[in-house]
């Protein structure tokens, strides 16, 4: 059955992680092959689908992350869990996303609150924003530097998009002020801001 999304790269990876691994797969080696399971308790926005392609990317030997134990609380889940959904309402609206970039071209990112890798290494979470003025607050202290950008949807999906996924990096739409949102996998985001199943 033929997939139907905007660009040949995601549907091969798609397919990829539905049959046999992502379709560019990561240079990380992995040492064993289990990786734990994901406490559904934890702020993420598919927590089984998560870990199922989690568990998926290690068994094929691509990449081995593991689950640090996470305290959110049940409250800040709910507002995340809806930051997340307005996130994917306004750019499936707009077509745009937006992203802070500094003077080197380099965009804003944190270190993952719920994972690292096989060496104990963060995993990099690159922030995206669904409006300027969200991108613009985040624009402070080692930031102040990065000016908001917008790429049109086509553009952040064949481009950054398409690098973070390779990189096996995560995103971070629409983080808070407090830079606390849900972890969301590249193509669990792509599908999303597509209206793939």
């Amino acid at each position: 059955m033929p997939l139907r999304t905007a660009s040949r790269w995601l549907d091969n990876a798609i397919r990829g992680f539905f049959t046999t691994g992502p379709a560019n797969p990561v240079s990380r080696p992995i040492r064993n092959s289990t990786s734990p399971r994901v406490n559904s308790n934890v702020c993420i926005a598919k927590p089984y689908r998560r870990a199922a392609v989690r568990n998926r990317l290690a068994e094929t030997g691509v990449i081995a992350v593991r689950r640090l134990e996470s305290g959110v609380a049940l409250h800040l889940t709910a507002e995340l869990q809806a930051n997340y959904q307005r996130f994917i309402e306004r750019v499936r609206a707009t077509r745009e996303v937006w992203v802070l970039l500094g003077p080197d071209l380099r965009g804003a990112w944190v270190h993952s609150n719920d994972y690292v890798t096989e060496d104990d290494e963060p995993v990099c979470v690159h922030l995206v924003y669904s409006t300027a003025a969200y991108a613009r607050r985040h624009a402070t202290g080692e930031w102040a530097g990065m000016e908001p950008v917008s790429l049109t949807l086509d553009e952040f999906i064949d481009g950054p998009l398409r690098g973070m996924h390779e990189g096996g990096d995560l995103l971070g739409p629409d983080f808070n002020a407090d830079l606390a949102g849900l972890e969301i996998e590249p193509i669990d985001l792509a599908k999303a801001l597509l209206g793939e199943p």
